[in-house]
């Protein structure tokens, strides 16, 4: 590895100065070639001194600090290390440390095996690059962040106010005049803030210049380059010498309260799989004993050595004591130990509390006898599950990015609930939380056992409405508030109201009084009920049976009666019934009680959630469900089942030939995951999940393919339009003008159906409010339960895991939060691209002629890097495989679709280089034909794509079409 640099240059620096007087000299004869030999002499001398003192002629590497901890490593291999203490981290991407690679993975292992294909030592010494880092408030340049904060604080002092002078990572527009705030806020927002983040202001030349010559005279500092040899050898080997200290120094980023750490998200990661509780305590009791047997023996081989050693036996129990008293695996798990213990379960929780946002949940009893447990109610209070929520860096940066779009400027485009007509009709403020509540019963055990209705649960979950739509999706953005068993639950008068009571108080709680997000109070609002039709009928206080009732729809005062009759005539047309509002959703309760009837209109008792200020559930708070309204039990999955039936009849196929086609058809991308199910011989329902009659309906004519024997049959032209109109409900935003023709295929879909064999159901009824609905709330894919739902299959794990059914709510919201903890240890929605293969840097001449001439013209970054495949927001992209949908060219008839040629990576930015191509409409299948010529290149950033998803081509008639599965704009 060499002697250091200071040594270097204490050898050869009054050499150097020799030599450049002998450079600058001139002369003829004799004396110039004395000179010249003189020259000779002091290079050949130096060149010596090189090879003898083994210098480092090119130094380590710069490496990038850890992003989680703001870690220094001291070379590549201490920086591999350290990373291992962020292995069991939640979401933790490994990131290559080497400044100029940009690839990040999912796995230690893969970043391990990635560094071997880097031409750089793992322990050659870090070199130090000078720092340039600029005071916002008076332009001084320093070394490092902490010295520009440290100086920043300084102005304070003054009694000035300002703002965070991180200024392009903070979201902050809050002015600081005292220390302890600033200080309070850099904890809060930027934690890990030691860390190099790279140059946040611009720099001139002169300024960058200063900034070098300043480390220069740093170094120079602490090495004056004058200095003797023997000088600078002795105070490096001085220590050699030295008494022995007693100060023992931590290995880099391993002291011992992150070791305890990293056991105690060991065991918070096996409660996020599920393992029980009991076999935890298992792992804990084998550590315990491993520990106390692993110290023994390296106790033992010390001792012999250290007797080998000739050492004092008084001086031998004074090292091995102040060696294992401080080791952080035996003090965990020993109550003999200093420090936190680890042992048990209620020891785990209570670290999980302190250390890693571990809400705990509440048992609550609904029974009038506190000795009668039989109904309690596992409640997570609201206010800390917010609180931790709202201190993750990635939830933060989601709600303040909220506050600060702009508003829509075209009014005519709907593409987030806050467009809807609920959301500006309450004037809600810019700067607010808005909240989702989600209830809904589910089972844990078989549903056809003995104990199907013994251990059905209601589950109550909630979202942040500020996330994106796509974060609002993912299961991590979910948080469980409440547990209880139906059964006891309604088994207590007023039960349900019982069990919600917290949280309606707490929610009013937060309505009234806001809470604190980065430093300073906001406004809180509880913006919707989400649920499927039953769970929305029980929670909004209407009545549940949709098959008798004479008011079966929450959101009109439509009859069964009136229904039925417009079902009647030849080509129905159905009527539009006055909406509820919450004034005649008052006013039918109180004829209710004055009559002393039951209910009416359809309304049994008024919601508890109707307590709370600026909220009512006819306002309308509760909007539809898509899944429901029409893939699970809905539309599609009961007239779609009726068409199949029909072409059976008509012998385009028969029910095994189709089950066969769909079994062995090649899915590509992302239908995969979601292939459809066989079809039920029956034929009254499709069978699937929801996602899954969806992708049986998209690509049902690929499925037939040459087995279309009709496309003018009435029957196939009903499938076509029912297939357009989800692709419109589907949309994640339409303008008003794609509503209106929403509304206007659901009507005529409406009339058209009465030629299939199944009858109007209510959910026909549900299915003419979507276009209604679209304008009220938003996009409805944003809102439907399917990601709530998917959650149940939380809990179903853990207590299939368990094996417990005693107690169950309770075991199965104390293991969730332990989940729920590990989670917090990592970011929620990491936003930086994941770069599964090796980048390397971008070279137009590498790709064909047109390709680089593009790439040349784009001025794209040339300090870019190329990839062959991403993965952006969970979703892969990659060269050449799947397509994009880019935009509409021709109203309904053509699309603008692309084949990505190159994605260029530069910095945290992903932009595609896409080959475009006409995408035409074949109205007889309702697909999409590719055109094979291409219409040129673009250049898209991810970011900016309409639909970010990716869709796969298949052949129809040997012609490449591909399915959407939703309209743009």
């Amino acid at each position: 590895m060499g002697v250091p640099l200071v040594v270097w240059r204490a050898r050869i620096g009054t050499f150097s100065r020799n030599v450049r007087s002998v450079k600058g000299s001139s002369g003829n004869g004799p004396i110039a070639l004395e000179r010249l030999l003189l020259f000779v002499f002091h290079f050949t001398y130096l060149l010596v001194l090189l090879i003898i003192g083994n210098i480092e002629l090119n130094p380590g590497p710069s490496l990038k600090s850890c992003k989680a901890c703001g870690f220094n490593a001291n070379s590549l291999s201490d920086y591999l290390v350290h990373l291992k203490i962020h292995e069991v981290d939640f979401n933790f991407k490994f990131i290559c440390p080497l400044p100029t690679c940009h690839c990040s993975f999912s796995n230690y292992r893969n970043l391990n095996s990635h560094i071997s294909g880097h031409s750089v030592s793992r322990d050659e010494p870090v070199r130090r690059v000078a720092a340039r880092i600029k005071c916002s408030v008076c332009d001084e340049v320093f070394l490092s962040y902490p010295l520009m904060l440290k100086h920043f604080k300084t102005h304070l002092d003054q009694g000035l106010s300002y703002v965070c002078p991180l200024i392009n990572d903070c979201s902050s527009v809050r002015n600081f005049s005292q220390k302890a705030a600033f200080s309070s806020h850099l904890s809060s927002c930027h934690g890990g803030w030691r860390q190099n983040f790279g140059n946040l202001f611009p720099i001139n030349e002169g300024q960058e210049s200063e900034a070098e010559q300043e480390f220069e005279q740093h170094e120079r500092t602490a090495s004056p380059e004058g200095s003797d040899v023997s000088d600078v050898i002795s105070n490096d080997e001085c220590s050699d010498d030295s008494d022995d200290s007693d100060d023992v120094v931590d290995m880099p980023g391993f002291d011992s309260e992150g070791i305890v750490s990293h056991f105690a998200k060991f065991y918070a990661m096996l409660g996020h799989l599920a393992v029980p509780a009991r076999t935890v305590q298992k792992v804990s009791k084998r550590f315990t004993a491993t520990s106390e047997l692993l110290q023994q023996s390296l106790k033992h081989r010390l001792r012999q050595r250290l007797v080998k050693e000739n050492w004092p036996e008084e001086k031998i129990l004074n090292f091995l004591e102040s060696i294992f008293t401080d080791d952080p695996f035996y003090n965990s798990h020993h109550e003999d130990g200093p420090g936190p213990k680890l042992t048990t379960i209620h020891l785990r929780k209570k670290y999980f509390m302190k250390n890693f946002k571990y809400v705990a949940p509440v048992g609550r009893n609904l029974k009038v006898n506190p000795k009668d447990r039989s109904a309690i109610v596992q409640y997570v209070p609201v206010p800390k599950t917010l609180e931790k929520m709202l201190e993750d860096v990635t939830i933060q940066k989601a709600i303040v990015e909220s506050f600060v779009e702009p508003e829509n400027p075209d009014q005519n485009v709907i593409k987030n609930y806050t467009d809807g007509i609920v959301f500006k009709k309450r004037a809600v403020p810019r700067k607010r939380l808005d909240l989702f509540i989600f209830a809904d019963g589910f089972r844990v055990d078989n549903p056809l056992g003995s104990g199907k209705k013994k251990y059905k649960l209601l589950g109550c979950y909630l979202t942040i409405g500020n996330l994106k739509p796509h974060q609002r999706s993912r299961l991590k953005s979910k948080r469980l508030v409440l547990l209880v068993l139906e059964a006891a639950m309604m088994d207590v008068h007023n039960g349900f109201k019982k069990a919600f009571r917290k949280l309606v108080d707490d929610v009013k709680g937060l309505v009234k009084s806001g809470i604190v997000f980065m430093d300073e109070i906001i406004p809180v609002r509880l913006q919707f009920l989400i649920g499927d039709n039953l769970g929305q009928h029980t929670v909004g206080g209407f009545l549940e049976s949709f098959s008798t009732v004479h008011y079966f729809c929450r959101f009109c005062l439509l009859t069964r009666d009136e229904y039925k009759e417009d079902q009647t005539t030849e080509c129905p047309v159905f009527r539009q019934a006055e909406r509820r509002t919450p004034s005649n959703y008052k006013r039918a309760l109180r004829l209710a009680v004055k009559n002393n009837l039951e209910s009416y209109h359809g309304i049994k008792e008024d919601s508890i959630f109707n307590e709370i200020p600026h909220f009512h559930v006819s306002d309308p708070g509760q909007p539809g469900c898509l899944g429901h309204d029409l893939f699970i039990g809905g539309v599609v999955d009961v007239d779609f089942a009726s068409m199949i039936q029909y072409f059976i009849s008509k012998e385009w196929f028969s029910l095994e030939t189709l089950n066969q086609r769909v079994k062995v058809f090649p899915l590509l991308g992302s239908d995969v995951a979601n292939g459809p199910a066989p079809v039920h011989p029956k034929g009254k329902k499709m069978g699937g999940h929801a996602l899954q009659n969806w992708t049986f309906l998209r690509l049902f004519v690929f499925f037939l393919n040459d087995l279309i024997l009709d496309t003018s049959d009435q029957v196939w032209e009903l499938f076509l339009l029912l297939k357009r109109i989800c692709e419109l409900a589907m949309a994640p935003a339409l303008t008003t003008r794609q509503i209106d023709e929403m509304e206007e295929l659901i009507n005529e879909y409406m009339s058209d159906r009465v030629i299939l064999a199944n009858n109007y159901k209510p959910k026909h009824h549900y299915f003419s409010h979507l276009p209604e609905l679209y304008h009220q709330f938003g996009p409805l894919r944003a809102l439907w339960t399917m990601g709530f739902e998917q959650y149940h299959q939380v809990f179903k794990k853990i207590a299939q895991a368990s094996k417990n059914f005693i107690n169950l709510p309770k075991t199965l919201a104390e293991n969730h939060q332990i989940s729920q903890a590990y989670q917090y240890t990592g970011d929620m929605f990491p936003s930086e691209p994941i770069l599964p293969c090796k980048p390397v840097p971008l070279v137009p001449d590498a790709f064909g002629q047109v390709i680089s001439d593009f790439i040349v013209a784009s001025n794209i970054n040339r300090n870019s890097v190329v990839v062959e495949s991403v993965i952006v927001e969970e979703v892969l992209y990659e060269v050449d495989i799947n397509w994009l949908i880019l935009e509409k060219i021709l109203e309904q008839e053509t699309y603008c679709v692309g084949k990505i040629k190159v994605i260029v990576i530069e910095g945290d930015i992903c932009k595609l280089v896409v080959e475009k191509h006409k995408a035409v409409l074949l109205k007889k299948y309702g697909v999409y034909r590719i055109m094979k010529d291409a219409i040129g290149l673009t250049l898209v950033s991810v970011d900016n794509l309409q639909d970010t998803g990716t869709f796969p081509s298949y052949k129809l008639k040997g012609k490449k079409c591909i399915a959407l599965k939703n309209v743009l704009l």
